[in-house]
């Protein structure tokens, strides 16, 4: 071999190094873009009295990487829908909201003890949202729940008396009804009594986010996680919900950490949907980051019912108010991963590869 045929074949080689270096970056830049599905955070406040600080502000307060949206709302007080008609803050409209609250009141459904979700009544308090279940005779005396405290907030506390639960049934959620897919990251309460575990799921059927107009149908559907498909209901978690953790005390981030000292102004936090499994605590989806995403959300007092397995925390003493949600809005929508993301980074890959050629 020459020395010039070498210095060739050397040249050669450096030329295919580059290649390989730059194709690599092309991948990695490729994947991370494709990774990223949220724009800034957005919080919902659910709070608009006098004592609310964000309204009186008129919602011009930031977080750090978004905007604060306040809900001021068209329905009257224990309407059992409450849309919630944003006032724009900082920043892009996000998405609005409307909200209805449920529990397990209707007739009984498949197996023991489970029965049927039916909607109740959304009421704003000074101290967030809460829900008033209704029986399936709402006009009749005694069948709906008291408007006394603590039974007026949303709670998993069937029948209270003198500071005591004396049923485990009903349990109660609000549903949060976003016109555009969200990943939530934040729930806070403004009021709470005696404790304030909550649980959380996201509506993804067929494991993908969830649009606005794929609406969900809670009739004839149960907490229960073994109640499966093919008989008289079927649970949440078997038609296309998925549960997305169980979350403890968010009182602890209150004053002293007490309930009693939680308001809207101090409310209790929890940061939910991080993307990170815990054992019997939280789960991880199928999508980019691990985090959920949908249109339709589930928040209510702790409901050891709605999963196979749980933490095994007290499931009938807690009674709290919904003050605010924070999320971020999908732009552009979520993708699973991660074969989608590996079949795009690498349509990407195969098109330098050509553009390559094509210079040559």
């Amino acid at each position: 071999m020459t020395i010039e045929t070498s210095q060739m074949e050397s040249a050669r080689l450096q030329q295919k190094r580059r290649e390989r270096r730059r194709l690599g970056l092309i991948l990695a830049v490729a994947l991370i873009g494709i990774g990223a599905q949220a724009g800034a955070a957005v919080k919902w406040s659910f709070n608009y009295s006098a004592l609310d600080p964000l309204i009186n502000n008129a919602c011009s307060s930031s977080l750090v990487s978004g905007q604060i949206h306040c809900g001021s709302f068209s329905g009257v007080q224990g309407s059992p829908t409450i849309p919630g008609t944003l006032v724009p803050g900082p920043g892009p409209t996000p998405p609005t909201v409307s909200v209805t609250g449920w529990a397990d009141t209707g007739s009984a459904g498949d197996g023991t003890s489970n029965n049927r979700l039916r909607q109740g009544q959304v009421h704003s308090y000074s101290g967030g949202l809460g829900v008033r279940w209704q029986g399936s005779n709402p006009t009749s005396t005694g069948d709906d729940e008291v408007s006394s405290s603590p039974e007026h907030s949303m709670d998993n506390c069937g029948s209270y008396s003198s500071g005591t639960c004396g049923a485990s049934t009903p349990e109660e959620m609000v549903l949060l009804a976003f016109s555009a897919p969200v990943v939530l990251s934040e729930v806070a309460v403004g009021w709470a009594s005696s404790d304030s575990d909550i649980t959380l799921l996201a509506y993804m059927p067929g494991g993908t986010p969830a649009a606005a107009s794929s609406a969900p149908n809670l009739t004839d559907r149960t907490y229960s996680h073994s109640d499966s498909v093919g008989g008289n209901t079927v649970g949440l978690i078997n038609d296309g919900w998925k549960w997305v953790g169980h979350y403890v005390n968010l009182h602890s981030t209150c004053t002293s950490g007490s309930p009693s000292n939680c308001s809207t102004s101090n409310p209790g936090k929890a940061a939910v949907n991080t993307g990170t499994a815990i054992t019997n605590q939280q789960a991880v989806s199928g999508l980019a980051g691990g985090q959920f995403a949908s249109s339709f959300w589930l928040v209510g007092a702790y409901n050891s019912r709605v999963n196979s397995t749980n933490p095994g925390w007290t499931s009938d003493n807690d009674f709290m108010k919904l003050v605010s949600v924070t999320a971020t809005v999908c732009t552009p929508p979520p993708v699973p991963e991660p074969h989608t993301a590996l079949l795009g980074a690498l349509g990407m890959v195969m098109g330098a590869r050509k553009l390559k050629r094509a210079r040559r």
